[in-house]
């Protein structure tokens, strides 16, 4: 029994899940240029790292020198303790 519950508890512990966006939002091409940011959260609700990190499409922008948007991309990954929230906007 001790064995079913700690393989448990390792399985909920490792599990991830990862869901990602895609949408358009300019009718200006896709470009070449890329610019990413994020921002990490504990339990889904305290931000880690504090007002360093930044996850809008501001600071990807300004991350990749970006002044037309193309499209934007973002992406949301969580485990059991940890969410990352990616944003990437690609343009010229």
């Amino acid at each position: 029994m001790k064995k079913i519950i700690m393989s448990s508890f390792c399985i909920a512990l490792m599990s991830s899940c990862t869901i990602m966006y895609d949408f358009e939002a300019t009718n200006n091409p896709i470009g070449s240029k890329t610019g990413s940011s994020e921002q990490k959260f504990l339990f889904g609700s305290i931000p880690m790292g504090g007002e360093l990190q930044d996850a809008g499409y501001a600071a990807a922008c300004k991350a990749g020198g970006i002044t037309k948007v193309g499209l934007t991309e973002q992406t949301v990954w969580s485990n059991l303790f940890i969410m990352k929230k990616i944003t990437t906007v690609y343009g010229d």
